[in-house]
């Protein structure tokens, strides 16, 4: 009774049946996977001053595209994860409002290549 069931395994993996299913799962990985997208920037926001960050704004475009990221409230010593769709080494401009009134603007991060980024923030 076991080889007969190892005869029916076998048929079945050998059969035309199976050929077309497994034919159709590759090709439906092949036409329908979501493509990796390079142009992404995964940003770590730290806040290293003792005061609280009201908001900051970030603006970032290549091409014809143009976006700007409100992100608000960071705590002093807070990490924020963001996501950006720009390219590495672009650089983006950052505008970053403190508790007490202070405003930077500078452009952080122009040619720096890695997909991960740090952007540490103090007065």
């Amino acid at each position: 009774m076991s080889n007969n069931l190892i005869d029916r395994s076998i048929d079945t993996l050998r059969s035309r049946s199976m050929l077309f299913l497994l034919a159709g799962i590759v090709l439906g990985w092949l036409f329908f996977a979501q493509p990796t997208i390079d142009n992404h920037l995964y940003l770590e926001i730290i806040n290293q001053d003792e005061i609280m960050i009201d908001s900051i704004r970030m603006e970032f475009g290549f091409d014809l595209n143009q976006s700007n990221l409100l992100t608000l409230q960071l705590k002093p010593n807070e990490h924020r994860n963001l996501v950006l769709n720009h390219p590495p080494g672009k650089g983006f401009n950052v505008e970053v409002h403190y508790h007490d009134g202070h405003v930077q603007s500078f452009c952080a991060n122009r040619n720096i290549l890695e997909p991960k980024q740090q952007l540490k923030l103090k007065r």
